[in-house]
């Protein structure tokens, strides 16, 4: 039997305690226990030597040198060049247009603004349109050569004991043509204070009518409530209307008739 501390090796009778080396006094089981501990430390030390020697060549491993520029000459023929370049040309024409739309539209805008901040300026330097304006000689009345004037108006009911209803009205006439006349017709057009018409109506008169003399005559219009024009002259007050008397044939004294 060997002893594991001192390698002693002796025949089992020579041990007088079985557990314990008589050469040493070493317990057999102790001293195997620690010898087989110290065995395997130093098998795991050389590994991990071995992995720190790899971490270690690996860190100084020495960097890897830069690799060499090729530059190759690239040959191109000429007519492929200019083919190139019209494919190039082309190929920019959509840009240019979206540009020139974009420089148009600014530009645009440009004028936009600058006009309407320059009309202003000069527009300030010229005097006003109302002063520039010529003033327009005054219109000259028109005289007709048989004029009139609104004497009455009035309204006959038929509950007053007439046959109808009927609007009744009566005329101062006027002699203008420079001649006696025996008897004339026209249209009598009645209008507002702001010269709208309201209603008109075609009168005859008979009788002598001396030069610049004056006749009065009245008359009468059967009234129709469903005409606008009636109840319009009906309803408005005699100081609101005027007439324009618009002769169309007149017979002279000796019988000569002009129209007018």
């Amino acid at each position: 039997m060997q002893c594991p501390a001192c390698n002693h090796e002796a025949p089992q009778a020579e041990f007088g305690d079985p557990l314990k080396c008589p050469s040493c006094g070493a317990f057999y089981a102790k001293a195997l226990a620690a010898k087989q501990k110290a065995a395997a430390a130093l098998e795991v030390a050389p590994a991990a030597d071995v992995v720190k020697q790899a971490r270690q060549i690996k860190g100084h491993t020495a960097p890897v040198a830069a690799q060499p520029v090729v530059v190759v000459d690239i040959q191109m023929r000429f007519w492929s060049m200019v083919v190139f370049m019209v494919k190039w040309v082309f190929a920019s024409i959509p840009a240019f247009i979206i540009v020139a739309a974009i420089c148009a539209v600014v530009w645009g805008i440009t004028l936009g603004l600058l006009g309407g901040t320059a009309n202003p300026l000069v527009s300030s330097s010229l005097p006003p349109a109302d002063n520039r304006v010529t003033e327009q000689p005054a219109a000259v009345p028109v005289i007709r050569p048989i004029s009139a004037t609104i004497r009455d108006k009035g309204f006959l009911s038929r509950a007053d004991g007439h046959d109808q209803d009927q609007m009744a009205f009566g005329l101062a006439f006027r002699n203008n043509t420079g001649r006696e006349v025996n008897a004339f017709d026209g249209t009598a057009v009645f209008t507002d204070v702001l010269g709208n018409e309201v209603f008109r109506a075609s009168v005859v008169v008979d009788g002598y009518f001396p030069v610049g003399g004056e006749i009065n005559r009245g008359f009468t219009v059967r009234y129709n409530k469903f005409m606008a024009d009636h109840v319009r002259f009906n309803d408005m007050e005699q100081g609101r209307l005027s007439v324009d008397f618009r002769p169309k044939k007149a017979l002279f004294k000796g019988g000569e008739i002009q129209e007018f």
